[in-house]
Order: structure tokens, then C-alpha cells, then sequence
């Protein structure tokens, strides 16, 4: 697997206006969706599809809240609280930064509500460096699990302006910040590679020419 970098900085390009607009929809619409689901969270198959068969149009729709932490109407779950986070730290370091975004995952930890059994095993220590894996020590190697998955729709909006390659290994790097098993990294980075693909690319630099 590739080896992941621990700052990645951002070429500095801008989105074009239909990128933009499906960067914010990517984020909207996926907390959208989690927002829906919360309810459902840890319950068995089908349960959605048997309280909602038909779509509920006026009010808050489908939004109802519930579930085991009892959530609010239309409140999200981990799932986009994580991805906020990753968000918040890409603007702030202008980039990928390890240590960025570890203080950002650590400050969201300390008020959550709801914590992956991995996530919450690595975040306990002050540092990244070594987390993930004493993590993977403390839970029998069992952190094959999708927590760095959940997050990921902001490294693939930041793809746009990164390429593939370093897209790439941007989703290997923070997965590994809090999941150690392979698996969750190669799962994460193929579906950043997916959301990628579905957006449209920013318009070139200008070009100067001299004479």
C-alpha cells in the first residue's frame, strides 16, 4: 500500500461553481442522510423501509430522531460529527496535517456522545503517533471496522483539487490515524475515489504566456 503522509498540502486550486456545488451537496446530503438513519443505527435490516414505506412529504419528513442515543429531530450521528471535524482541520492546515487533524478528532471525542469502540480506544491517547496500532493491540486486532469510512466525504471533495494519487493517500492517512487494520484504509480510499469520480474537476489555472 502506498505509505501515508502525515501532511499533505493543498495545490491551491479553487473549484469551479458546478464542483462547489456538488462539493456542498456531498456534505449536506450525506449529513442529511445520517440524520435519517440515526434512529436506525445498530437495529436490523429493514427497519427503515418497514416505518417509512412511502416518503413523508411536509413537517420534517423522515427526520424523526430516536434511536439508542436519542437523538434530536434531524440531528446527525458520529458518522458527519467526524467528517466536520476532518472537514474544520483540511481548512485550517490548508491541507492534510496528522497533528491537525488529531487535535480536531480529540476535541470532538471529548464531548461526544456516541464514539466507535476503535475510534475511542485510539483518540484516548495524547498523541497519534502509535495510536491506531496499540489500539488494534487493546482490541485483539479486531479494527477492520468502518469508523474511518464514515468520514471520509470531505477527502473526496478535497480530491478534486488533489488528483488521485494523493487522494489516495490522504484517505490511507487518516484512516490510519484511528484504524489500524488495512482494510479500513483500502475500503475508505476506494470510496473517496468514488465520490471523486462523481464530481466534476475545477477549471485549469490560466495559462501565461511570454514572449
Amino acid at each position: 500500500m502506498t505509505p501515508a503522509p502525515t501532511r499533505t498540502p493543498s495545490p491551491g486550486r479553487r473549484l469551479s461553481a458546478a464542483a462547489l456545488d456538488r462539493a456542498i451537496g456531498a456534505i449536506l446530503g450525506s449529513a442529511v442522510a445520517d440524520a435519517a438513519g440515526a434512529k436506525f443505527e445498530f437495529l436490523p435490516p429493514g427497519r427503515y423501509s418497514a416505518e417509512f414505506p412511502r416518503p413523508v412529504l411536509g413537517g420534517i419528513g423522515e427526520l424523526v430522531g430516536g434511536g439508542s442515543f436519542d437523538w434530536a429531530p434531524g440531528e446527525f450521528t458520529d458518522d458527519t460529527q467526524m467528517a466536520l471535524a476532518l472537514a474544520a482541520a483540511i481548512e485550517e492546515a490548508g491541507g492534510f496535517d496528522a497533528e491537525t487533524v488529531w487535535r480536531h478528532f480529540r476535541a470532538w471525542c471529548a464531548g461526544a456522545r456516541d464514539v466507535g469502540a476503535t475510534t475511542s480506544a485510539a483518540l484516548y491517547h495524547e498523541s497519534h503517533v502509535g495510536a491506531a496500532e496499540s489500539a488494534h493491540d487493546m482490541l485483539g486486532g479486531r479494527t477492520g471496522s468502518n469508523g474511518s469510512v464514515m468520514r471520509i466525504a470531505p477527502v473526496g471533495v478535497h480530491g478534486v483539487v488533489l488528483g488521485r494519487r494523493e487522494l489516495f493517500r490522504v484517505a490511507v492517512a487518516q484512516s490510519n490515524l484511528t484504524h489500524h487494520d488495512p482494510i479500513a484504509a483500502v475500503a475508505a480510499a476506494s470510496l473517496s475515489l468514488g465520490a471523486c469520480a462523481s464530481k466534476p474537476q475545477p477549471a485549469p489555472a490560466p495559462v501565461s504566456y511570454s514572449k
